[in-house]
């Protein structure tokens, strides 16, 4: 039989939140001249890398184990680094690459219709699918006027000047770095 030298509660259940589960996820930022890839830690239930950014009220987000590299001439330079800090506005582009699990019929989700666009960031045009609620119209809903980061699905990213266009699930778009926006109508 052990005995404890404390009374009274533990340190776990004087704090119920002392064993919060980390989740991990993977994710690339594309900035102006840089690509960063790494992990975002963080604790509570799950959440989608777009969730994580829209809530960023620091100014950065905080990105572990990660390479730091050139983002026209991949490999060359590439740093690593165990922990750093990105400025929000400076990620143009994010790329999820792991996803977060998430439950069906989450209280968060609302129900939204595709709609082919196509953004412009500095140096990168995305095309893709948008996703907007059923009753707003994609021409007059004013998408550039805030700094939201959206998810672009079945997105084909172009790069301004050199370099092989690229398809992903899903891309990230910055507003606060979006040059441009159009949505794609059908003239029927």
């Amino acid at each position: 039989m052990t005995y404890s030298p404390t009374f009274g509660n533990t340190a776990t259940q004087a704090d119920p939140f002392a064993h919060t589960e980390v989740h991990v996820l993977k994710v690339e930022f594309i900035m102006a001249s840089h690509r960063v890839s790494g992990e975002l830690r963080y604790g509570g239930p799950p959440r989608r890398v777009v969730d994580m950014l829209n809530a960023i009220d620091t100014g950065y987000i905080m990105i572990y184990d990660g390479v730091v590299d050139n983002a026209a001439r991949p490999g060359e330079g590439a740093r690593t680094f165990d922990a750093a800090q990105v400025r929000r506005d400076a990620i143009m582009l994010a790329i999820p690459r792991s996803d977060a699990t998430l439950t069906d019929g989450s209280f968060e989700s609302v129900k939204k219709l595709p709609i082919q666009a196509t953004y412009v960031v500095p140096g990168y045009d995305i095309s893709g699918n948008m996703h907007l609620v059923a009753e707003a119209d994609p021409v007059t809903t004013p998408i550039l006027s805030t700094r939201h980061f959206v998810p672009i699905t079945d997105a084909t990213v172009t790069p301004a000047h050199d370099g092989a266009s690229f398809k992903e699930e899903i891309v990230i778009v910055n507003l606060a770095c979006a040059l441009f926006y159009a949505p794609h109508i059908s003239s029927d």
